[in-house]
């Protein structure tokens, strides 16, 4: 065997042998019913959400979807109606095409299940950032030389002083 082979093969060796050594316990029991919200508010374009009920790892059962109420809240009035009738399982659906991005907004969720109402914190649109310039280039593959690699460049800015994308 090559050196560099067999020093490849102790190393995957050394972390099958080292790998997890402390049994991982899932809690199986039900904690109550967690209601889950999952969703994001898409501001320029439809936003999708949809609701559930979180269930222990011991239940396999069909999970029922709440029946609820849900619409998108600008700070300034605003309300977003989704396509779905009032009282509905979902999925919920709800058009923010002809939002404005200079608004704050929230998500709002009234549970008829339990006769509860949530509502999600306020948040700043986040626009996307600014593309500057696309380039690429393309150079013979190190592992095969008979194949080419290509590397693309992307450069951007943001004028809201956002850091990460």
């Amino acid at each position: 065997m090559e050196r560099k082979t067999l020093a490849i093969l102790i190393m995957a060796l050394a972390g099958l042998v080292s790998g997890c050594i402390y049994p991982y316990d899932v809690e199986l029991e039900s904690k109550g019913n967690m209601f889950v919200i999952e969703g994001d508010i898409n501001i320029g374009s439809v936003s999708q959400f949809s609701l559930s009920y979180a269930m222990s790892l011991k239940d396999f059962s069909y999970a029922v979807s709440p029946v609820s109420t849900l619409w998108v809240e600008g700070e300034d009035g605003t309300v977003y109606h989704t396509r779905e009738p009032e009282r509905s399982r979902g999925p919920f659906t709800v058009d923010l095409s002809d939002a404005p991005d200079n608004c704050r907004y929230r998500l709002v969720v009234q549970n008829h299940d339990n006769d509860r109402k949530y509502l999600s914190q306020w948040s700043e649109v986040h626009l996307p950032p600014v593309v500057d310039s696309i380039s690429y280039s393309i150079s013979a593959d190190k592992k095969d030389p008979r194949s080419k690699v290509m590397d693309m460049f992307l450069s951007f800015h943001s004028d809201s002083g956002e850091k990460y994308f």
